[in-house]
């Protein structure tokens, strides 16, 4: 797992000047943008033995190459599941600012990510392009 905060640095000033280098608005943006990403589905070795032996527990085909229909059919534990089908990356956390009219210089998020055995490089590489270079 990569637990992370998210660090925008921009320009202070009072709220009402104009200021088009505000870190409040940046850092929104990229936790707008991860927050909504639909991360690819992988059906790992794991689970795809998990499900063989779920199926054969309840009786009812589980078919790893369709896991919306498959997902569908288990109720209650279908978001357990799902939580082992993708990576993810959860905004938790915004900090910023300390009065209402002052643009702060430092905005910041804390985020839950999860990767998949096996799929590190590939989340981190995610997230750089999602997050964009600021």
């Amino acid at each position: 797992m990569h637990w992370m905060r998210l660090t925008v640095e921009g320009t202070a000033g009072h709220g009402s000047m104009t200021n088009d280098d505000n870190a409040i608005t940046e850092l929104c943006e990229a936790v707008g943008r991860l927050g909504r990403h639909q991360w690819p589905v992988r059906v790992t070795k794991t689970v795809r033995s998990f499900l063989d032996e779920l199926s054969d527990a309840l009786g009812t085909p589980l078919d790893p190459e369709d896991m919306d229909a498959t997902l569908a059919k288990l109720g209650g534990i279908a978001k357990m599941i799902g939580a082992t089908l993708r990576n993810s990356a959860a905004p938790t956390m915004l900090g910023a600012g300390y009065k209402v009219n002052v643009i702060p210089g430092q905005a910041t998020a804390h985020v839950d990510g999860r990767f998949l055995p096996g799929y590190e490089q590939e989340f981190l590489a995610d997230l750089d392009r999602i997050l964009g270079p600021a």
